[in-house]
C-alpha cells in the first residue's frame, strides 16, 4: 500500500492491533473515538508513537463528546476535531484544555441533510475562523451539482478550508480537496466508511498520484 501526507485514514470499528499497525505505517490517522473501545493504555499506547493521530468523537451527546475529545487530551493525543454544534459551555473548556496541551485542533461543521448555499457557506467559515483553529473542516451532504460547485467555492482565499460533500454525489469532492488547496482529505478502510461517500485509502492515494503524475508531464 502507498501513502500520502494529504490522505487521513479514518479508523472506526476495528480492534486495536489493527489500528496500532495502521498508525506505525500511514502518515495521518482519525480514531473516531465513538466508534473504538480500546482500553485507556491501549490509547496512550497509540497516541505514544508520535504519529499524527487526530482524535474526533461524532456524538449528538455533548457529554459524551466532552468525555471522549478529553481523555484523548490528557493521554497524549495532540490533534483534535471540535464540531460547531457542541454548546458553548462544553466547546470553551474544551478549547481551554487544547490551549494548555498545545493541540492542534479542527473546527468542523457538518449538515447531513443539505449543502447551503456558497454564501451561507462562507458565513459558516467565517464564523469557525474567528476561534483561530488549525484548520476549518466544513463537511456536508451533496445533493446536486449545485452543491459541488458551493462546497469548490470555498476554496477561494479560504487557507485553512477542508471542504467536501457526503453521500454518493459527494465522493469527487473527496478525491478534489487537496487538489484545490486543502491540506488532506479523509479516507477509510475498504468496506469500513465512517462516513456517508468515504473512499478507499488506496483509491484516493491511487487518484492523487496519478493527478500529480499528470500535471507533471503537462509541465515537462
Amino acid at each position: 500500500m502507498e501513502f500520502r501526507d494529504d490522505v487521513c485514514l479514518s479508523l472506526g470499528k476495528v480492534d486495536f492491533n489493527t489500528a496500532l499497525s495502521l498508525i506505525h505505517e500511514v502518515p495521518l490517522v482519525e480514531l473516531r473515538l465513538d466508534l473504538l473501545s480500546f482500553t485507556d493504555e491501549e490509547y496512550k499506547q497509540l497516541y505514544s508513537t508520535g504519529k499524527n493521530i487526530l482524535a474526533t468523537c461524532r456524538s449528538l451527546d455533548s457529554e459524551v463528546v466532552e468525555f471522549y475529545i478529553s481523555r484523548a487530551i490528557w493521554q497524549g493525543c495532540r490533534f483534535i476535531d471540535i464540531g460547531h454544534d457542541i454548546p458553548n459551555k462544553v466547546k470553551t473548556r474544551l478549547l481551554r484544555l487544547i490551549s494548555s496541551h498545545s493541540c492542534r485542533w479542527i473546527a468542523s461543521y457538518h449538515n447531513f441533510v443539505e449543502t447551503p448555499n456558497s454564501k451561507e457557506l462562507q458565513r459558516v467559515y467565517r464564523k469557525l475562523y474567528r476561534m483561530n483553529p488549525t484548520y476549518i473542516k466544513i463537511a456536508t451532504m451533496c445533493n446536486s451539482s449545485d452543491d459541488m460547485l458551493s462546497i469548490f467555492s470555498l476554496y477561494q482565499n479560504t487557507p485553512k478550508a477542508i471542504a467536501f460533500g457526503m453521500g454518493e454525489r459527494g465522493k469527487v469532492s473527496r478525491l478534489m480537496a487537496p487538489v484545490l488547496g486543502a491540506p488532506f482529505t479523509f479516507a477509510s478502510l475498504d468496506g469500513r466508511e465512517t462516513a456517508s461517500g468515504q473512499l478507499p485509502y488506496e483509491t484516493v492515494v491511487l487518484f492523487l498520484n496519478t493527478y500529480s503524475h499528470g500535471n507533471i508531464q503537462r509541465n515537462l
